[in-house]
């Protein structure tokens, strides 16, 4: 399922509307959530679906929608254990998803993940 959602952002993301891409972001964290028995192989790859969807809508968010990144990370870390392993393993996939190493498989040109790396990085501090 998670591969078929990352193939589908790849190929077909301007087709959708961004609502239903919004939907489908919090659709697959709230299944994470509750599934705390999920393979972790499963696990990663909805992550990693979640990851590459964010970075490919990051032009199309305003301000406050690229703010509730991270404030959603931080809330799923005061939720529960499961939770906060969530937003660990949630973290490594943006970070893998951002970054110069295993980024740019969701179809975008350089110049994009080139940006939207420089956007994640300030972000971060």
């Amino acid at each position: 399922m998670a591969s078929a959602i990352s193939t589908a952002i790849s190929r077909d993301y301007s087709l959708y509307p961004y609502s239903d891409l919004t939907s489908l972001k919090i659709y697959l964290l709230t299944y994470l959530l509750k599934r705390p028995s999920i393979p972790t192989y499963a696990r990663e790859q909805i992550l990693y679906a979640i990851a590459a969807l964010t970075k490919r809508g990051i032009e199309d968010y305003n301000e406050e929608e690229k703010r509730k990144v991270m404030d959603q990370m931080r809330e799923l870390c005061v939720m529960s254990e499961w939770g906060r392993e969530l937003a660990i393993s949630l973290g490594k996939a943006l970070v893998d998803e951002f970054g110069m190493i295993r980024g740019s498989r969701v179809g975008v040109s350089w110049d994009y993940h080139k940006r939207t790396k420089e956007y994640f990085e300030v972000s971060l501090k």
